[in-house]
């Protein structure tokens, strides 16, 4: 499985070290000294390592073939356990998180990562589904995504899905730097080439391991957020996106149809009519250029670069986006509506 070839990459990479350590005659202090090393080039590493460790440790100790455990430490414990982000968890990507968020990306080590996560952002579409992309299901010239009836990560839906021109983009540069690191890669041995094999099947493949796509961005997602007051999550790019196409679309069933919600398809259409070239040259086109407007709404956010009529629509949804704030929106009720009529009726008699 990817957990086993995982921790035996740890064990040859990480733990090499150890090779010939005791464990009965290893104290505390030199599994320390070790894992600090490990730490300042992965503290995930570090971690997986350490309850790698208490894991053989507290193995061998219940069968009584150790006495101890020099890993059953409070502070060890503590120093290698994932680190709980002190903020609550959100329902979404706030709009006006959206800019910290994005730098949050650009900052991540794996460009990889980087541009998985894009693409969840702009298309709306869930993390497994992304991450499961394959080069040819791409319609480069239609701007199309296939997905075929029993894809993961599309809850039953299958069909063209409209890619619009930002999640395009991510995709030809992905293409054309994957494709210098596959020619690099080419004579360094059989690992490297069912990676690289593994490269041409997967828009995403997996970043150890030599077989199948990503499965993961969690790590990268609690990076961004630490940018920002809250944690998130991949599916909460979904919900920000959903957030944000409700404001610039104003349509609940054609944002159903980007996000691949099955049962939201057009009010004529069946399952089966989705798979035919009729309906690309049909409904695509109009759909295209919605998820344009979502997707590009969030980069002139992303990028603080507000166009009037953005601002407008938002502004009418209490958020003003230029000042970065929340504003307070009056709504009259009906007594106060007759007080305002009166006033005036008394300033028109006199």
């Amino acid at each position: 499985s990817e957990t086993v070839r995982g921790l035996r990459t740890h064990m040859r990479n990480d733990l090499a070290e150890a090779a010939d350590w005791h464990l009965a005659a290893t104290d505390s202090m030199q599994w320390d000294g070790l894992l600090q090393k490990v730490q300042a080039r992965s503290p995930h590493g570090a971690r997986r390592c350490f309850w790698l460790l208490h894991g053989v440790y507290a193995y061998f100790k219940g069968f009584k073939q150790l006495d101890e455990n020099p890993l059953d430490v409070p502070d060890m414990r503590r120093d290698y356990s994932p680190k709980k982000l002190k903020k609550g968890r959100t329902k979404r990507v706030e709009t006006l998180d959206i800019p910290k968020f994005w730098e949050g990306i650009y900052t991540l080590k794996f460009k990889t990562s980087q541009e998985a996560i894009r693409i969840i952002q702009l298309s709306g579409w869930r993390r497994s589904g992304v991450l499961r992309m394959r080069w040819d299901r791409i319609d480069w010239k239609n701007g199309v995504y296939w997905v075929q009836p029993g894809d993961r990560g599309w809850k039953g839906y299958a069909g063209p899905m409209a890619m619009n021109d930002y999640v395009v983009q991510v995709l030809k540069e992905r293409q054309a730097r994957t494709a210098n690191e596959r020619i690099r890669a080419g004579a360094l041995g059989e690992t490297q080439e069912r990676r690289r094999q593994a490269g041409e099947e997967w828009v995403f493949p997996a970043y150890r391991g030599s077989e199948g796509p990503m499965r993961e961005v969690r790590g990268s997602f609690n990076s961004i957020s630490k940018r920002l007051p809250y944690a998130v999550q991949a599916h909460d790019c979904r919900r920000g996106f959903a957030s944000i196409g409700r404001t610039v679309l104003g349509s609940g069933w054609m944002l159903g149809r980007l996000m691949a919600h099955p049962q939201l398809g057009q009010p004529d259409e069946d399952a089966g009519s989705r798979q035919t070239d009729d309906y690309v040259e049909k409904f695509l086109p109009a759909e295209r250029i919605a998820s344009n407007k979502v997707a590009g709404a969030i980069m002139e956010i992303a990028m603080g670069d507000i166009s009037d009529a953005l601002q407008s629509k938002f502004l009418d949804k209490g958020i003003d986006l230029r000042r970065g704030e929340l504003i307070q929106l009056i709504e009259l009720q009906d007594d106060d509506t007759e007080a305002l009529e009166s006033e005036a009726r008394q300033k028109l008699a006199a």
